[in-house]
């Protein structure tokens, strides 16, 4: 029956059967299997089917390669198959999926990413993420992306031992006149990019989320800045990046990003949390992530404290107060308590957060002033919620993050806040961490078992 059916049928039918999904796994990656791969499997039914898979290109074009586990099976015809599929597809647009992670995928990878760097012109997609990358060597030639028509979407993270770039993401020509169709872009370890020579005439008017997690390179701010200025119509922006480097163009235009939704900045150095949060406006921002990291071998000098009121001064001065639904803060200091004036600023900022739904707090110290902040108090009416900080959070996230065992507040200080937020008709969760036994009895306090049998989410 299928066999009789019109052609322009068929070939609809078929179009919803890609991408062609290769699984490699300890047993799998053989002929046998890959025969089982649509549009493949197709070509064997019958000759009609064959010939109207054949002269399609659009079939072939979609193509997923996923490894998760080490691959027993070495076959070298799979890299024949994977050539013939992208040659089949001719000279349609490219979506390409790539996910090869654990030790032992050289192999997979090195076989892989050629072939599909090679055919880059045609990307129109592209998620290539290697966790295993052997690395090209220091004398082998960087592969440039360049970022023209057809690409919407590039996603680029290359995970390997040395500290040498395995590609080059190109923008150099995405300038006046000549703008990229970029919509998302995702840059990653073992990539770096190419501004154009005056950083002023970079023009992405379609960026819609981009992603910065790459290594570090010279005049980096200066790169991501313009990159940002770039892109009035960005709605997702995450920047993560540790030491980065710190010379700066003096008295750069501050950057108005009417679209941006979501801000996420992780990175080492207070520095870097300073200069983004003076050059950037966001009057629609509804999340914000602000995060101090440290690595394992970051000295006791070297950790700084969040300035919370320099996230205050951000949010007033992007007029983002209303819109703010999540806020996650990681103010970490390792050598040092909450000041009285760091308690302040931070009541200063959850007042001035009226609609703020969900507040995450990871900090080394969590102190007493905190939770009382958040407390619903009696003196405070609750049919006048404007008279406390985010009266209508729905979840509160308060992660202590130290091997510091003294506290300055009780189990009835933190039971309180939770009651008070319960009665008060908003609270749906409470995820709370600390170092030590003092909060495990807390979910077993009649109270909070009462609140939970409500459906009270606790962890």
């Amino acid at each position: 029956m299928a066999q009789n059916l019109p052609e322009d049928l068929l070939y609809a039918i078929f179009l919803r059967a890609p991408p062609s999904e290769f699984v490699l796994t300890r047993n799998a990656a053989s002929w046998s299997e890959t025969r089982m791969i649509p549009p493949l499997s197709f070509s064997l039914v019958c000759r009609s089917w064959r010939a109207l898979v054949l002269s399609h290109p659009k079939l072939w074009s979609e193509i997923r390669i996923i490894s998760e586990t080490f691959p027993n099976n070495r076959d070298p015809i799979i890299p024949g198959v994977l050539e013939k599929w992208l040659s089949l597809s001719s000279s349609a647009p490219l979506g390409i999926y790539l996910d090869v992670r654990g030790k032992g995928h050289h192999y997979v990878s090195k076989f892989s990413l050629p072939l599909f760097i090679q055919e880059s012109h045609r990307w129109k997609s592209a998620s290539i993420r290697v966790y295993c990358w052997p690395g090209s060597g220091t004398n082998s030639i960087i592969p440039t992306i360049q970022c023209l028509s057809p690409l919407s979407s590039l996603s680029l993270d290359l995970r390997h031992l040395t500290s040498s770039p395995e590609i080059r993401i190109d923008l150099s020509h995405s300038v006046s006149g000549n703008s990229s169709p970029l919509e998302y872009l995702h840059v990653g370890p073992g990539v770096v990019m190419r501004l154009p020579h005056c950083r002023d005439d970079l023009r992405l008017p379609h960026l819609r989320s981009f992603h910065f997690n790459g290594m570090r390179q010279d005049q980096i701010l200066e790169d991501l800045r313009s990159i940002i200025f770039a892109s009035p119509n960005l709605e997702h922006l995450t920047l993560k990046a540790e030491r980065w480097p710190t010379t700066l163009t003096p008295n750069r235009d501050p950057v108005h990003l009417p679209r941006l939704t979501s801000f996420t900045l992780t990175t080492t150095d207070r520095f870097t949390v300073d200069y983004f949060l003076d050059i950037l406006t966001c009057p629609s921002l509804s999340t914000l992530i602000c995060e101090l990291d440290y690595s394992d071998d970051t000295k006791l000098e070297e950790y700084t404290f969040l300035d919370i009121r320099h996230v205050h001064d951000f949010l007033a001065r992007s007029r983002s107060f209303r819109q703010l639904h999540t806020l996650r803060l990681r103010v970490i200091d390792m050598s040092s308590e909450f000041t009285p004036d760091c308690i302040l600023a931070l009541k200063d900022l959850l007042l001035s957060l009226q609609n703020l739904k969900i507040l995450e707090l990871r900090a080394s110290t969590i102190p007493r002033a905190v939770f009382e902040m958040l407390t619903v108090t009696g003196e405070i009416l609750l049919d006048d919620p404007h008279s406390r900080p985010c009266p209508f959070l729905s979840d509160i996230q308060l992660f202590y993050e130290s091997d510091h065992y003294v506290y300055d507040f009780t189990s009835e200080t933190v039971e309180e806040m939770i009651i008070s937020r319960w009665k008060a008709g908003d609270l749906r969760g409470v995820y709370l961490t600390f170092p030590s036994s003092r909060a495990i009895g807390i979910e077993e306090r009649k109270r909070i078992v009462e609140c939970i049998a409500e459906g009270l989410i606790f962890i």
